[in-house]
């Protein structure tokens, strides 16, 4: 695991490189967990090994909680990035929401610059507080999604029509709504 990174590709023609965790990194972490749990059913065979066991359990599994939250916060951000920081209509009738999303997509940056410089995944994942960060940053851009919702929901409320748009497609038509 010392050996484990993640990999970074550029946010589309941005200055931000977000993680990518590969394939093998993800099947790796996946085949070592089952093989722990496997072990801890060994029973007395293990004993000898349980702290040593125990400790590489909780440290696989913070892993593996911190990646997902991580994947998931990347996501989020970057489908509501364009949203909010390039739509006028949407920053106009949304500015709570979108003062909410700029402080996000700031910390957001911040992260990827910081695990930039400390790719190694289980050092990464167990840096002190970022799990709770990573918490906060995806409950926030929760909200900062229901209010988009809300709004489209408010839009195909006077626009009955928009029911049959998906919710992308509505995003683009709004933002260019004066720009045919």
């Amino acid at each position: 695991w010392s050996t484990m990174k993640l990999e970074f590709t550029r946010h589309r023609d941005t200055e931000v490189f977000v993680p990518v965790p590969s394939d093998e990194l993800l099947e790796t972490l996946e085949e070592h967990q089952m093989q722990l749990q496997a072990m801890v059913g060994q029973g007395k065979a293990v004993d000898f090994f349980r702290v040593k066991l125990d400790k590489w359990q909780m440290t696989l599994g913070n892993v593996e909680s911190v990646l997902k939250l991580l994947l998931n916060a990347q996501k989020s951000w970057s489908s509501l990035e364009a949203i909010f920081l390039a739509s006028a209509d949407i920053r106009a009738q949304l500015p709570d929401d979108t003062k909410r999303f700029e402080t996000i997509d700031g910390e957001f940056k911040e992260l990827v610059k910081v695990v930039q410089f400390q790719p190694g995944v289980v050092e990464c994942c167990s840096t002190e507080g970022r799990e709770t960060m990573l918490v906060n940053m995806n409950r926030e851009l929760e909200k900062c999604q229901k209010a988009l919702n809300e709004y489209l929901d408010m839009k195909k409320n006077v626009f009955p029509r928009f029911y049959f748009v998906s919710n992308m497609a509505l995003l683009d038509i709004l933002s260019n709504g004066n720009n045919p």
